[in-house]
């Protein structure tokens, strides 16, 4: 395999800190991870949402690669959110992505993309609720959303129903204080959360509800 190459391209959106980044498409056969061939016609798409330098009034971006050109272009979506809100995260869910979270001030809305119409809406707040946080990890596991960890001190953790849209409480981390600015991805069936203010921190998590604590990673 030959050396990776890397090029910066403007995309119409740019800031110094943390916004939500979702992929939109197209997804491969599982429904749920990027396409890893694509259909004639076919171009991947991305959400951005966050401050934006370039133009502050179009905080919600859709990004575009064409593969054949190797172009990528990008158009402002109208967004409700708050064009100064930095640290949320979004995560798609079948065909909407799901945007909580961020501060000045901190937050805890939640907010819906649906993907094939463009359009945003707030969720409503019913039931229990995660309390307002930034930089926490969001993630999905068998059709549920997932939060957790967050800035200034959480270590808890929250299921999502898309059908409902109702929170549920599940068990906190198993760490000794709290954690952010930690990444998280999915292999398979198991949600792994590294790094952020913890350094070489290494947890998982499954769809069950379950903790585990793993070797740390090399570096944080």
């Amino acid at each position: 395999m030959g050396d990776i190459e890397y090029h910066s391209q403007a995309v119409g959106h740019k800031y110094k800190y943390w916004g939500a980044l979702a992929y939109l498409g197209p997804l491969g056969e599982d429904g749920r991870s990027p396409a890893a061939c694509l259909k004639e016609g076919e171009k991947r798409m991305a959400l951005i949402v966050g401050p934006n330098d370039c133009n502050p009034q179009n905080n919600c971006m859709i990004v575009t690669l064409d593969f054949k050109s190797r172009k990528l272009s990008s158009e402002a979506v109208s967004c409700p959110i708050d064009p100064h809100r930095e640290f949320l995260t979004g995560t798609r869910l079948g065909e909407r992505v799901y945007v909580f979270g961020g501060r000045y001030p901190a937050s805890d809305d939640l907010y819906c993309y649906t993907i094939t119409s463009k359009s945003w809406r707030k969720v409503s707040k019913k039931g229990r609720w995660p309390p307002p946080r930034c930089e926490h990890v969001s993630f999905t596991l068998e059709g549920k959303l997932y939060i957790a960890g967050g800035y200034p001190s959480f270590k808890d953790c929250w299921c999502l129903d898309p059908e409902t849209e109702t929170w549920t409480q599940l068990a906190d981390a198993p760490v000794d204080r709290y954690f952010f600015f930690s990444g998280a991805a999915v292999v398979g069936d198991t949600a792994h959360i590294v790094g952020g203010c913890h350094g070489t921190m290494h947890l998982t998590f499954t769809a069950q509800g379950v903790w585990g604590k793993e070797t740390p990673i090399p570096s944080g």
